[in-house]
């Protein structure tokens, strides 16, 4: 596989990807629906892993596999780890992650790229109203005990941490894809890495249940495919 290729899986299995390349336009555009097929599946897949995963949920069937996680975890509990693991978890809490929002957004009104300014605003906006306002609410899921660090309150299922974070830096990841094609498998990977770890994380320091942050990352990614589906019909509405 080129590294052209590398790029171009990295960055639809997130967003098309912006062609620059005329002489391949057939090609790419076929390549392109190719991608959006391959999104529509995996976003359909990630649905009903989800519906799966919360009706295990609610009657009880994950705390197995939770508590053996959390148990095993435990064992590699040290405060060297406890304080790694929080930068993580601090680069993701709501004062940090709405920093980064407003100064971004802040940043695209200022270059006037109105398109990407307001689906930034409606991804990360958004996914509090169906994390915190709805999902939370409906489950109503209590948190592991033993915080490693303050306690937390709300609900635990789904993860809005990682949801929203999800969403947030790969929305980023992507428009720095855009501006910088020749980096594309390179951000995405620092991105990825970065969100494992913020999900190991609250997971280490059992704020979360792990079956929490696997949802998380999947509404996550389902939002952040309807965030980048609204910003790619505003640039057509635009255009025309």
């Amino acid at each position: 596989m080129s590294p052209t290729t590398n790029e171009n899986w990295y960055h639809n299995l997130i967003g098309d990807r912006i062609i620059m390349n005329r002489n391949n336009n057939t090609r790419s555009n076929s390549l392109i629906g190719e991608f959006n097929r391959i999104r529509i599946i995996l976003c359909l897949l990630i649905l009903f892993l989800l519906i799966w995963l919360s009706t295990a949920v609610v009657q009880n069937q994950t705390l197995a596999f939770d508590n053996f996680v959390l148990d095993w975890l435990h064992q590699y509990r040290n405060p060297i780890l406890i304080n790694i693991a929080k930068l993580f978890y601090l680069a993701g809490e709501e004062y940090s992650a709405a920093t980064v929002v407003i100064f971004n957004l802040a940043i695209l009104y200022w270059k006037h790229r109105r398109q990407e300014a307001k689906a930034l605003a409606f991804g990360t906006l958004g996914i509090i109203i169906i994390i915190d306002l709805v999902l939370k609410k409906l489950f109503d899921r209590p948190r592991p005990l033993d915080y490693a660090i303050e306690k937390i309150t709300g609900s635990s299922y789904p993860s809005g941490h990682v949801s929203g974070n999800f969403i947030l830096y790969f929305y980023l990841a992507y428009l720095l894809a855009e501006r910088f094609p020749k980096l594309t498998k390179y951000i995405y990977s620092i991105t990825t890495l970065f969100m494992l770890l913020m999900g190991f994380s609250v997971v280490y320091l059992r704020l979360h249940w792990p079956t929490d942050i696997i949802a998380g990352y999947g509404v996550g990614y389902i939002w952040l495919t309807i965030s980048l589906t609204i910003l790619k019909v505003s640039r057509k509405n635009k255009k025309n």
